[in-house]
């Protein structure tokens, strides 16, 4: 007989199997470390999983897992004063932690984006490019306004061009 407990378990596999792939490489623009970037992914799950009953009164549920990860990896951030890694670094680990054919994209043309791109612009394309997010909900990821977003990505575009340029 199927039970409450395994169709709980269930529903989480299918939100862990949607969300790991974003989560991760959000986390991975915030820490720059992808053995970390996969600590903190996995807290962020336990995190989901032992709160998921409370998914009812949760307007988005992507939302509320980004900002899990994001305070999580800022949280991280803060007590362990982070030394940052060369991008070469992460680009090797990269390769391990992802099934590249999942996630195609030329790790040059990365690499070079998010060396271009201060901090909060890397979080604001992150999210949008890999996480699919609209600006509405990377304001209340972020908790800034909507606008600024909007805003924040038009210069981000604007770099981007100039950039793909010399290429």
């Amino acid at each position: 007989m199927y039970d409450e407990k395994q169709k709980h378990d269930d529903e989480f596999i299918k939100i862990y199997m949607k969300y790991k792939t974003p989560v991760y490489f959000y986390l991975l623009s915030i820490l720059k470390d992808a053995g970390l970037s996969e600590d903190i992914m996995q807290e962020t799950f336990i995190r989901v999983r032992t709160n998921v009953y409370k998914y009812g009164s949760i307007n988005n549920l992507r939302t509320w897992i980004m900002k899990i990860a994001r305070n999580l990896a800022l949280n991280c951030l803060r007590d362990r004063k982070f030394e940052l890694l060369n991008y070469e670094e992460i680009n090797a680990n990269v390769e391990e932690a992802v099934n590249v054919d999942e996630f195609v994209t030329d790790s040059i043309m990365i690499n070079d984006v998010l060396n271009y791109l201060s901090n909060d612009e890397r979080e604001i394309f992150s999210l949008h490019v890999f996480g699919c997010y609209t600006h509405r909900e990377i304001s209340e990821i972020l908790n800034i306004p909507q606008g600024t977003v909007r805003w924040k990505y038009s210069i981000i575009k604007k770099k981007l061009r100039k950039l793909l340029k010399k290429y």
